[in-house]
């Protein structure tokens, strides 16, 4: 999430850190949630982050979804051409260890675009519904709500007219947890049992919380997380 040179300096040193102790750590998967860049059309942002993200373990397996600030937005119309020209498909359905992780272009829903929300949605139901995983995760920039479903609309969370109907189809589909970017801060709430967290930037932090990575661990149907700053993440899995 860069706005100036010295930002982008600052911000790729931050991240580079973050990536050398990742290997360290050895993850099955690392998720990044959006924001890459700071301008969609910015070529030598788009670099930079190739260029820190490349740094993973090869063993590592690494997915990437769009933000904001990765797509040209105008009004209800999402164009995520440039996103894709960098890493593929706006979505996931991963299988891993017999969980089912799951990944979407929620700018979707947050500018309600009357062609790729129906049809992302149907998706999702899809593959909530063919799935008899242990453990069903959901990975998204924006959150649905901060702390409570029927708060306030606002800029960093998606709209209430959306939640209840997302949510349902979350019961549904057995999900167990919905984990997202955007706010470059801190937040955690639930709703009928589904645990809604929203995690800070390992970029540019925008609240009190430093920079860093949030790491999940899964065991049998219990899903953990903790969030760590970057000079306090694990050198193994044994410390988390």
């Amino acid at each position: 999430y860069w706005s100036d040179n010295r930002e982008m300096t600052r911000e790729i040193e931050a991240c580079g850190e973050a990536v050398r102790r990742i290997n360290r750590l050895k993850p099955d998967l690392v998720v990044v949630t959006g924001d890459l860049v700071n301008r969609y059309d910015d070529a030598e942002q788009w670099r930079a982050f190739d260029s820190v993200i490349s740094g993973l373990d090869k063993q590592i397996k690494v997915v990437c979804l769009p933000g904001n600030h990765d797509q040209k937005i105008s009004g209800d119309k999402v164009d995520c051409t440039v996103f894709k020209e960098h890493y593929g498909a706006d979505r996931f359905a991963l299988a891993l260890k017999g969980n089912l992780l799951l990944g979407i272009n929620s700018s979707y829903i947050k500018h309600c675009d009357p062609e790729q929300e129906p049809a992302q949605k149907a998706w999702l139901e899809e593959q909530l519904g063919k799935s008899d995983a242990k453990v069903k995760i959901l990975f998204t920039h924006h959150p649905f709500f901060l702390h409570e479903i029927d708060e306030k609309d606002g800029y960093p969370v998606i709209g209430r007219s959306q939640r209840h109907s997302y949510f349902e189809l979350f019961e549904r589909g057995g999900l167990k947890a919905v984990y997202a970017g955007h706010l470059h801060g801190e937040a955690q709430g639930n709703y009928n049992g589904i645990e809604m967290t929203t995690t800070a930037a390992t970029g540019k932090p925008l609240c009190h919380t430093p920079s860093g990575i949030r790491v999940i661990t899964i065991s049998g149907t219990e899903v953990r997380s903790k969030y760590y700053p970057i000079n306090r993440i694990p050198e193994k899995t044994t410390d988390l």
